[in-house]
């Protein structure tokens, strides 16, 4: 995958460090329409996906499906996970953290392979890109 991190300690650090450049037009907030973010200036890391709406949401965050535009993927369809902030506001919990490194190590059938990575500095939020599993473990 093209990450934006590369090692835990990375990681780490950067999504702990607090930024002051908050920008509207840069982020991509739950409560904004697919429709609406189709529309706006969408940050340039997701640029490359036609989002097409929320998908699913749970403790940790939200889930989008969007479908890729680039001519060698074009139409593949993936599932954008948006984090929710950490409660103590200082960045992505450790949970998350977690959740990356070892989405990183493992290559399995049964496992959702993790496409990519974006932090959005302006207000430390995290996002994951996964390709797109239609089924749920929770439906019969």
């Amino acid at each position: 995958g093209n990450f934006t991190v590369q090692t835990q300690e990375q990681l780490s650090q950067t999504v702990h460090r607090k930024q002051n450049l908050a920008s509207a037009s840069s982020c991509f907030c739950p409560s904004t329409t697919m429709a609406d973010v189709n529309r706006s200036n969408k940050p340039e890391w997701l640029q490359q996906y036609d989002l097409i709406g929320k998908i699913g949401e749970g403790t940790y965050g939200l889930v989008f499906l969007a479908r890729i535009k680039s001519a060698t993927n074009r139409g593949k369809s993936i599932a954008i996970k948006k984090f929710k902030q950490s409660k103590d506001g200082d960045g992505v919990s450790p949970t998350a953290i977690r959740e990356i490194m070892l989405l990183r190590e493992i290559t399995h059938e049964n496992v959702v392979k993790l496409v990519n990575v974006h932090i959005n500095h302006a207000d430390m939020s995290l996002y994951l890109a996964f390709d797109y599993a239609e089924h749920d473990l929770y439906v019969s």
